[in-house]
């Protein structure tokens, strides 16, 4: 009795013998790219699906893989910035078996992947990344090594920016700024400072019952909490 597999690339690599299928498969798994279907972050693992269940030369899921991270030095430098779910990623697996792949993260960009620079700015000085919020608000982090300006930018319209070229730090913040210190604070400019607010208070008299120690927070509840204990002096 033989069995002979017809030659197609999707079954045989385009050749009847075993071997020579069995080297061909290996080679093309050698470099897959893949979908993250589940995550074990405890473990630190994750299962990629390769391939699409609309796909008629079929799919698969992995077992569970390890994923690479930026750095993993415990004396020098770590990051967790770990895959998620639905989210692209390349398996790099040099034996051809996908289960002992190790997960990069990361592809290339699809229909669904747009990148988070617009066109007339994809240049590579630029380095931006976005995060996006549970409630769906984006925050953009960038360096651009073009004009030295690192800035972060939230969807409010909040803004931290500092400018090389211009030498200048620029603040815009949508609520209020809160500053605490633990010993001094000082402040020096070799030219003019402006202070412009409805309302200016210089060393306030604290109201009675506060710490000096508890927090700015904790001052605010309890002031709102108890009115008629915690009293700004006359």
């Amino acid at each position: 009795m033989t069995f002979q597999l017809p030659r197609s690339g999707h079954f045989t690599s385009g050749v009847g013998e075993y071997e020579n299928t069995d080297a061909g498969r290996n080679n093309h798994n050698a470099l897959r790219h893949g979908v993250i279907a589940d995550a074990d972050y405890e473990k630190r693992l994750v299962k990629v699906r390769v391939g699409h269940p609309d796909d008629p030369t079929g799919f698969m899921t992995t077992g569970w893989l390890p994923f690479m991270a930026g750095r993993a030095l415990e004396d020098s430098s770590r990051t967790w910035d770990v895959p998620e779910k639905g989210e692209a990623v390349t398996l790099l697996c040099l034996s051809g078996e996908l289960n002992d792949a190790v997960i990069l993260p990361g592809a290339s960009y699809g229909e669904k992947g747009v990148p988070p620079v617009p066109k007339d700015k994809r240049r590579p000085t630029l380095h931006r990344r976005r995060f996006k919020d549970k409630d769906g608000e984006e925050t953009d982090i960038e360096y651009d090594r073009q004009d030295g300006r690192l800035r972060a930018a939230w969807e409010n319209g909040t803004v931290l920016e500092f400018d090389k070229k211009a030498e200048r730090l620029y603040f815009e913040v949508k609520g209020d700024i809160h500053i605490h210190a633990t010993g001094e604070i000082k402040v020096y400019s070799d030219g003019n400072m402006t202070l412009n607010a409805p309302r200016i208070d210089l060393n306030p008299t604290s109201p009675s019952g506060w710490q000096g120690e508890e927090h700015h927070e904790d001052l605010v509840e309890k002031v709102e909490s108890k009115p008629d204990e915690y009293k700004w002096p006359a």
